[in-house]
């Protein structure tokens, strides 16, 4: 099928952050007395800060405390977070090929201007962040408003993602789903995907 829009998560999706996400949530963490297994930092991983903060108990009134040590110590350790081998070849390829490109990520507008490399955020003609609406994935209406900023209907839009809150908000939106296997927790089976992708590139198989 040939689509004319195709909405991406960021994280675990175009660039590989995990690493640098759990060695900095497990330093940050016994600032406010919690600890998180890996296991527990992969499900929080693609959330959004308020359904993180839910997920490892930390009030909602910590929120500015928690952000604010979060980028120090992001600050402190200078990660670089890469874009997943053959990213940037596909985007560019993508765009030849005339259909629209937009990213849907649970961060927020300001995590986006820290973020290294960000040129990969020049392809993209929509994007919605946590700060763009009142409500996360995997509630639909993130992809959904995504796709109305471009006039492109649901049926027309595939989403890519490495989550199951991606595959859940794509699920909600009627919008197709490819699971982003490169970036995925080892094991996670996506049931609703329509596409299974091994490798950025399989992305260029789907739009020939």
């Amino acid at each position: 099928m040939t689509y004319q829009l195709l909405l991406f998560d960021i994280d675990g999706t175009l660039i590989d952050s995990f690493s640098p996400y759990q060695q900095i949530m497990q330093a940050i963490l016994p600032q406010f007395h919690r600890q998180a297994t890996p296991q527990q930092l992969r499900q929080t991983f693609s959330m959004a800060v308020p359904q993180e903060m839910a997920a490892l108990d930390i009030a909602p009134a910590q929120k500015a405390r928690l952000l604010a040590a979060y980028d120090a110590e992001s600050k402190r350790r200078q990660y670089l977070e890469p874009l997943y081998p053959g990213v940037a070849a596909t985007l560019t390829a993508l765009q030849q090929t005339g259909v629209k490109l937009g990213v849907v990520t649970a961060r927020n507008n300001a995590d986006l201007q820290h973020m290294n490399p960000t040129e990969f955020l020049n392809a993209m003609a929509v994007v919605v962040t946590a700060d763009s609406l009142p409500y996360h994935k995997p509630d639909p209406r993130p992809p959904l408003h995504a796709a109305a900023q471009l006039q492109v209907s649901p049926q027309n839009t595939l989403y890519i993602g490495d989550a199951l809150s991606d595959a859940k908000a794509a699920q909600g939106a009627g919008i197709d789903f490819a699971a982003a296997l490169w970036g995925a927790a080892p094991g996670q089976a996506f049931p609703t995907a329509r596409y299974q992708l091994t490798q950025p590139q399989d992305i260029l198989k789907i739009m020939s």
